[in-house]
């Protein structure tokens, strides 16, 4: 069996078990893995209670799906979270590479000033098309628990038609709902069009909105606001897929009786062994290829 990953040292922290997961795919591919945040041993990866033991020796360090938040803090399933700065990248092996899901400026601006190619997965073209079919998945199985109807037959709306409204949609299709999609590029919407489902734009969704049943929103602004919510059915249920804060009001929401989930990062909740394999899946497909594909912000 091939070892890609043969005589490597692989650092990761775990937030949820997508990392647990992929931290296993990494030692199948011969890595010797050390884990930060693990609540417990897993196989043989060996857990360690100081991140930095773990960044010092590692030539690859893997931090969540979920990034960090605005001041670089990483938060993990156990264990004192971990600022990620100059002095976290400074501690890096010379040539080592700092995988993310989505950096902040801050750690953006830390990696650049000391050198560190740091690569943003979650920005990868694959990453995001594998990851929408559990996310579409579970906006689905939330749905059927919410909603006192079925997918089938329904009046389903989706706002976006990137990657995760695209996989959405089509699923939503293939159950039997009849899908509207709410872009705002023509070129999207004549896409919709070509792909056998309803197209509109986003000025018609106030006016539309009163046939809705279901509406999904996966784009992260404020889409779904008072001109849209005080013209919906009481009985709407919305499932927001965007990164927090969502695109939906749901304080007006709330107020207004309506049904209005926000559910990020739903693959780790819904599929963590499927989400777990396409992160590592990715992530060795990125150190194979570079230098050329991944960022360097020096």
């Amino acid at each position: 069996m091939e070892k890609p990953l043969a005589l490597k040292t692989v650092a990761v922290f775990a937030r949820d078990q997508r990392e647990i997961e992929a931290a296993a795919r990494f030692l199948e591919w011969g890595a010797k893995v050390l884990g930060y945040g693990f609540s417990t041993s897993s196989g043989t990866v060996e857990t360690v209670r100081c991140a930095m033991q773990a960044v010092r020796a590692a030539d690859y360090v893997v931090a969540p799906v979920l990034g960090c938040d605005d001041q670089g803090w990483v938060q993990v399933l156990e264990g004192p979270p971990v600022v990620v700065d100059e002095a976290f990248f400074s501690a890096m092996k010379p040539g080592a590479v700092f995988f993310i899901g989505k950096a902040s400026k801050s750690v953006r601006a830390a990696a650049g000033q000391v050198g560190v190619r740091l690569v943003e997965f979650r920005e990868d073209d694959e990453f995001a098309i594998l990851n929408s079919i559990p996310s579409a998945e579970g906006a689905v199985e939330l749905a059927m628990k919410e909603a006192p109807i079925t997918i089938h037959g329904s009046c389903s709306y989706v706002l976006g038609y990137g990657r995760t409204g695209t996989t959405l949609a089509g699923l939503l299709k293939d159950m039997g709902a009849l899908v509207t999609v709410f872009a705002r590029r023509r070129s999207q919407r004549a896409r919709i069009r070509a792909d056998g489902l309803q197209p509109q734009g986003f000025d018609e969704l106030p006016g539309a909105i009163g046939a809705a049943d279901l509406l999904f929103n996966t784009v992260p602004a404020l889409v779904v606001g008072e001109q849209v919510l005080l013209h919906a059915r009481r009985d709407l249920v919305i499932i927001d897929l965007a990164s927090k804060p969502g695109g939906v009001d749901f304080g007006l929401a709330e107020r207004l009786g309506i049904k209005a989930v926000l559910a990020p990062g739903l693959p780790g909740l819904v599929a963590p062994r499927t989400a777990g394999r396409i992160m590592a899946e990715v992530i060795l497909s990125l150190i194979c290829a570079e230098p050329s594909v991944t960022r360097d912000h020096r």
